[in-house]
């Protein structure tokens, strides 16, 4: 395989939608893909300082040698990962990764005071928790998990007037029931190239009970089709792009699916966003 600039990732945080730092109660479910990733019920850490995250594995072995004094094998008798960030805001969230989470005591905002916190630095066990890393770069996309995890250590915090306050922490990993400690997940973000051909099944899934669904014809959407529009319907629909596809003659016949046939290969997609009721409505096109 040569070299391939799509397989160099940058990494920025993705932080366009919650923090690039989440955390959540432990956990042994592991996502068999980035898109299997839910953020629901994770709490966001907010910005991290420039220096970004380090991840930091480490490794200890013994050697073991025969009666000459060779060395013939080494055993591993010891794994660490680590990983290293600074938060750059001072939220409820980054002190509790910091301080601990009993250790911070947070006083809503009133009509005369700001959100208080109170914090404080003792010789307290920090708790573990699952811990997640959201990386972006242009399309690509990385994840990196910590199904198990506490910080370690806890760097300076400076006090000054040229420099923000930050909270600089070490995470160390335990593993899971898999033996792992650290999961990274990636999508490069280079999609594979919609297939082309003359015929193309149409079903309509979930049951909907209103709304439209679309067709697009080699990326030109169709206008609305009703959820239980008959074959004839959705082939007058696609015909009607024929002023700016140039494919006329579109034929359809049957229901669930509806079998489409066109004069020449296309790329047919579908898009059911458009559908209500039901369940989890959709439009599939195989």
């Amino acid at each position: 395989m040569g070299v391939d600039p799509k397989n160099v990732f940058v990494g920025a945080p993705d932080q366009k939608v919650t923090g690039a730092i989440l955390t959540g109660p432990e956990t042994d479910t592991i996502p068999a893909t980035i898109d299997d990733f839910n953020p629901a019920g994770l709490l966001e850490s907010g910005y991290v300082s420039d220096g970004g995250v380090t991840i930091t594995p480490s490794e200890s072995t013994t050697s073991i040698k025969d009666w000459s004094g060779a060395e013939i094998r080494r055993l591993l008798t010891e794994f660490t990962g680590d990983i290293a960030w600074a938060h750059l805001e001072l939220n409820p969230q980054s002190a509790r990764n910091y301080f601990g989470d009993d250790q911070v005591q947070v006083t809503a905002a009133t009509l005369s005071k700001g959100t208080q916190m109170r914090m404080a630095l003792g010789a307290h066990v920090q708790p573990r928790k699952s811990w997640w890393f959201k990386i972006k770069d242009g399309s690509r996309r990385a994840l990196v998990m910590v199904p198990h995890g506490s910080v370690s250590q806890r760097g300076e915090i400076p006090l000054n007037s040229t420099a923000p306050v930050t909270l600089p922490v070490t995470l160390a990993t335990f593993p899971d029931v898999n033996g792992n400690n650290i999961y990274i997940f990636t999508d490069n973000g280079v999609f594979a190239a919609t297939a082309t051909k003359t015929g193309w099944a149409v079903t309509v899934t979930g049951a909907p009970t209103g709304g439209t669904y679309s067709l697009a014809i080699n990326g030109t959407p169709t206008a609305g089709i009703a959820h239980n529009a008959a074959a004839a319907a959705v082939a007058a629909a696609l015909n009607a792009l024929s002023g700016v596809t140039g494919i006329s003659g579109i034929t359809a016949s049957g229901s669930a699916p509806i079998t489409v046939t066109f004069p020449s290969a296309v790329a047919l997609t579908g898009n059911g966003a458009g559908l209500t009721g039901g369940t989890s409505p959709g439009v599939t096109v195989a």
